[in-house]
């Protein structure tokens, strides 16, 4: 790990972690208009250091203060898949690319393999650019499967007990596919010994509401415990701007 653990007032750095890399591939590159890679690889940690997680909520600003804060002591880790990518030319001005990954990350803990937050199966990724004086670059299709969740289950209060939260296993449930769209034109103007660009770049231009979270509030007067999907992924995202560049006469 590349940092300190301040929730427990580490203060001395963890010894290195040994791990082996292990990467195959094969790629066409020739002059044609295809062009195409496939990757194989597998990481394998076989120390690694301690490190903490949030069980509810992958994503957060202050992850440090939340509650669900937990800390993690694999024995190992492993990484693997496998990456296939290609792109094509059509033509001087448009060209088409897109990605396919399969893949996994986990940690062994107390004897069983758990998923890392970010662990994610399937991934896919298309676009295309069309460049010449306007440019317009979209990436109409990215999804991947749902980050691990952690189960946690509401019990109600009874006569003799307050309402509390029960968790199940550790990232052993998924959200839903994360889906997104990204379109980002541009235009450059030519002038005396200079142009200017403009350009506007849309990210999850479909307002997809891409679920990621557990986010809870309390009611103390009621004794109970609401739970809300806090779906913190971007909204719709629009940017505008300009780029000057100026030439020597």
């Amino acid at each position: 790990m590349d940092e300190y653990r301040s929730e427990e007032n580490q203060t001395t750095p963890d010894p290195a972690n040994r791990a082996m890399h292990e990467i195959a591939g094969v790629a066409h590159e020739g002059a044609g208009a295809l062009q195409w890679r496939l990757e194989v690889y597998r990481n394998h940690w076989s120390s690694i250091s301690p490190y903490f997680d949030n069980a509810l909520g992958a994503v957060s600003l202050l992850p440090e203060l939340e509650p669900d804060r937990l800390r993690i002591a694999p024995t190992d880790a492993e990484a693997r898949g496998v990456e296939l990518s290609a792109r094509r030319t059509f033509g001087d001005h448009f060209n088409a690319w897109a990605m396919y990954a399969l893949s996994s990350v986990t940690d062994d803990v107390n004897g069983q393999d758990v998923a890392r937050s970010w662990d994610q199966k399937h991934a896919v990724s298309v676009g295309f650019a069309w460049t010449q004086r306007r440019t317009l670059r979209v990436r109409p299709l990215r999804v991947h499967s749902g980050w691990p969740e952690t189960p946690v289950t509401v019990v109600p209060a009874t006569a003799s007990a307050p309402t509390y939260l029960l968790l199940g296993a550790r990232n052993s449930a998924n959200w839903g596919e994360y889906f997104k769209r990204r379109c980002a034109p541009s235009y450059t103007v030519p002038l005396p010994y200079s142009e200017v660009s403009l350009w506007l770049d849309g990210t999850n231009i479909t307002n997809r509401m891409n679920g990621c979270c557990i986010d809870l509030n309390s009611t103390s007067f009621e004794n109970t415990v609401q739970l809300t999907s806090n779906r913190i992924w971007s909204q719709r995202v629009v940017n505008a701007g300009f780029l000057w560049r100026v030439r020597r006469p």
